[in-house]
């Protein structure tokens, strides 16, 4: 373990965290803050497992001041499993965030409960642009498992929430 995070990422603009293909992906676990991205902007998040272990108690993904984040899709080796973690993702503003065709609080088989103690998806601080989830195949994200809310949004100028299965494990 790591008593800082496994991947700080400041100031960055155009970067690409994990990949689509077999081996592509990268696991953070164990660490202080899983991926804290401190300012920045078009980061993608591909294929990523956060919180891998019961004994990890840290944040997954978490940062501020960031724009242009994709987190996940619905393409092949696109989605994030997001599980033991405080919070799974946990955010403060920023703009045009998409989250995707993820497991958050679920273990790899999308349907055992690997919840953290904290939320699934929180927004802090003021956001704008958030879409979590969509309408086409693959987009749905499944959000469940965690002790506290699936999702919470605090002052998000536009925000769509669609296609999404939480609570449901």
């Amino acid at each position: 373990g790591s008593t800082g995070g496994c991947l700080v990422i400041g100031g960055v603009t155009g970067m690409t965290v994990g990949g689509t293909g077999a081996r592509d992906g990268n696991t953070f676990d164990r660490c202080t803050r899983g991926i804290s991205v401190e300012g920045g902007s078009n980061i993608t998040f591909y294929g990523n497992t956060f919180g891998a272990t019961a004994a990890n108690t840290t944040g997954g993904l978490s940062g501020g001041s960031c724009s242009n984040l994709t987190i996940g899709g619905s393409g092949a080796g696109q989605k994030n499993v997001f599980y033991n973690n405080e919070s799974q993702i946990r955010l403060g503003s920023c703009s045009n965030v998409t989250i995707k065709g993820n497991y958050i609080g679920l273990d790899l088989d999308g349907s055992t409960d690997r919840g953290g103690a904290g939320i699934g998806i929180l927004f802090e601080g003021t956001n704008s642009g958030i879409t979590i989830g969509g309408t086409a195949a693959g987009e749905r994200n499944y959000i469940s498992g965690n002790n506290s809310d699936g999702i919470q949004l605090s002052t998000a100028t536009t925000a769509t929430i669609k296609g999404n299965y939480i609570g449901t494990n």
